[in-house]
């Protein structure tokens, strides 16, 4: 019975743990307090209950450690990469975009999450690490990501791109020489309605509604894909195509198959928004 109470005081402080966790985006002081102050106290009590005092004392510093990983230390790691993301929206007016991407591309975003996950990986790792050898070495592992993680953010930091409503497509490399490319230059728009089958953590995993715009100039493109459906994507698009209306510039929009149109229809309807409004964004009736 003790084993049974102690294995469930253990699951509310990882539940709460969670809740906290996922409060460090709004609310980093509150998400610290709850961890340090309510969660990880009950995770302590639930470990001692379910097993001895004895041997938590041998084994404590392990469980904590272990706790706080998960519940602060990536969280934390992570809010890190996020709100250097928002501060370069704020830096450069990312509000005066229609579409502005804190990337210049894929790649930078993919390497650093990349790195990031790696760190995470080898941190966890090293408390597995039987050999005093074994950990100095991932120990300086660890280190040297974590030099790269915080250098790489900081040479990318004038690294973006985005659609402005006066300049064009405006893209600023990691020495902050930006280029951009007029209306006038632009061949075509296009509207690209899809789906994904799954993997991503904000729809749980499951199939979801995707699109993109490409803009076609000097035989070259570029493309902006949006996975998430909310109204400001939504909105955005609408104004790139009224903006490419206003211009003059050749705006399609293909045809969209039964399973994107489907799940249109579900995240519109699980979102609460207009559904009329966006079915004419996309150029489709409403069944």
């Amino acid at each position: 019975m003790r084993k049974i109470i102690g294995i469930i005081i253990i699951v509310i402080s990882v539940l709460f743990g969670v809740a906290s966790a996922t409060l460090f985006f709004e609310d980093g002081i509150a998400a610290l307090i709850g961890i340090l102050v309510f969660c990880l106290p009950l995770f302590i009590a639930g470990q001692i209950i379910r097993s001895s005092w004895t041997e938590f004392k041998n084994k404590k510093m392990y469980w904590i450690w272990i706790y706080l990983f998960f519940f602060l230390f990536v969280p934390v790691c992570f809010n890190f990469l996020i709100s250097i993301d928002e501060l370069k929206k704020q830096v450069f007016n990312a509000e005066e975009y229609i579409i502005f991407r804190p990337k210049s591309s894929s790649l930078i975003g993919g390497l650093q999450l990349f790195s990031f996950f790696v760190f995470c990986t080898l941190f966890f790792y090293r408390f597995f690490v039987p050999h005093s050898k074994g950990k100095k070495i991932i120990t300086k592992l660890i280190i040297s990501l974590a030099v790269f993680l915080i250098c790489f953010s900081y040479l990318m930091f004038k690294d973006y791109r985005g659609v402005h409503p006066e300049d064009g497509l405006v893209r600023s490399n990691w020495l902050g020489n930006q280029t951009t490319v007029s209306f006038d230059q632009i061949d075509s728009i296009n509207l690209d309605p899809d789906y994904s089958p799954g993997g991503h953590a904000r729809y749980g995993g499951s199939p979801h509604f995707i699109w993109s715009i490409e803009f076609k100039h000097d035989n070259e493109h570029s493309t902006y894909n949006f996975t998430l459906i909310d109204k400001s994507n939504l909105e955005n698009t609408i104004l790139m195509k009224e903006l490419a209306s206003k211009r003059q510039i050749p705006f399609t929009v293909e045809e969209m198959n039964k399973e994107a149109y489907d799940l249109l229809a579900l995240d519109l309807e699980f979102k609460e928004l207009d559904e009329d409004k966006y079915y004419q964004l996309f150029e489709v009736s409403k069944k």
